[in-house]
């Protein structure tokens, strides 16, 4: 609600700024919710913005671009140090979203990112290079369940003779207005899941990897709609309906013999775990990363995800399989490591802020 977001971050900043001429959190003319909000950036030491991959333009609505910008405005307003851990960052289309974004990072203690590609728009939007500190996701630090939890769910629920092929899927059209071939990347993804299956007597199941919090953002809506192009197949396509805690699903993905992903960080689980992956990429993120780890080739476009296409590009990476898994060993390690950096630079730097401040 514009008038309501409008309101409170403009009354937000202004506490905020009194709050560092008075010392004061002056939050009272604040509604409840809002005052435990800024409460809390006010009694805060520092204020970390959280993985992710938010601060882009989504085609002419200001709306979530300025929804996410206030989070971290209210932290430099307050004085707070801010850092960014790593993130994907733009494309910004229009001329004030670079100078606000570089009127905002200018002033964090740190900005981290997770791809090559962010380094560019951020630097397109006035921000030195010196500024910016290249790392990766840091999904690739994330642990799995115990080998034994994931087998105890594997032996319930994963049925049949394999070889067996993950997937997750996303409503890309309801996301981004810019989208409008959602039909045609499903027609795509049940094409190759089609092939797999003929082909190699395989089983295809699908994942929710997100399931909400709206309707919009509910893997499971687009593969029950995929998995209804399969209904000859009933006994080779599976969709999990229930939510599965990340850890465990991480697990689960390790298992599959090959694995489709189009959520970002399913492939990233599946890749930790050694699992050869086709990634639909929708975002530069995907390929970024895809990029970092030397495997750009096994990265197709959602736009460019035509059925033909991606069923030879399945195909491919199933023969391909042993020399991908191979790669993939040699290339994740280094790769988990530097995830595991994000936390320690934080600590270092804001240590030596502490440490120059007078007592």
């Amino acid at each position: 609600h514009w008038g309501q977001m409008l309101w409170i971050g403009a009354l937000g900043g202004l506490i905020c700024l009194a709050y560092r001429l008075t010392g004061q959190p002056g939050v009272g003319l604040l509604p409840h919710r809002a005052r435990t909000l800024f409460r809390a950036y006010l009694d805060a030491d520092l204020v970390v913005a959280t993985p992710g991959g938010y601060l882009y333009s989504t085609r002419g609505r200001a709306f979530p671009f300025l929804s996410v910008i206030f989070p971290l405005l209210f932290a430099v307003l307050a004085g707070k140090p801010l850092y960014c851990m790593p993130q994907s960052y733009g494309p910004f289309r229009f001329t004030w979203e670079k100078h606000l974004v570089r009127w905002l990072l200018s002033r964090a203690r740190l900005v981290m990112t997770r791809e090559p590609e962010s380094l560019p728009a951020l630097m397109d939007a006035g921000l030195p290079k010196a500024h910016l500190t290249p790392l990766v996701d840091i999904a690739f630090a994330f642990q799995g369940a115990p080998l034994a939890e994931v087998a105890r769910w594997m032996k319930t629920n994963i049925t049949g003779e394999g070889p067996h092929l993950g997937i997750t899927v996303l409503n890309w059209e309801r996301q981004s207005h810019s989208f409008d071939e959602q039909e045609r990347y499903e027609t795509a993804v049940a094409a190759a899941s089609r092939s797999f299956i003929e082909q190699h007597h395989g089983r295809v199941w699908f994942f929710p990897q997100c399931s909400g919090p709206t309707p919009d953002e509910d893997d499971r809506l687009v593969a029950r709609r995929i998995a209804g192009r399969l209904s000859d197949l009933p006994e080779s396509v599976t969709v999990f309906d229930e939510v599965l805690p990340p850890a465990l699903l991480q697990g689960i993905y390790g298992q599959m013999d090959l694995f489709m992903g189009t959520r970002m960080h399913s492939n990233i689980f599946a890749l930790t775990a050694g699992v050869p992956v086709l990634a639909i990429g929708y975002l530069h993120k995907t390929r970024g990363i895809m990029t970092a780890l030397g495997l750009a080739d096994w990265m197709v476009d959602i736009s460019q995800a035509q059925p033909e296409a991606l069923v030879e590009r399945l195909e491919q990476l199933w023969q391909a399989r042993l020399l991908v898994r191979a790669a993939i060993v040699t290339a994740v390690p280094p790769v988990v490591a530097q995830a595991r950096q994000a936390g320690r630079l934080i600590a270092v730097d804001y240590a030596h802020l502490r440490a120059e401040k007078p007592a």
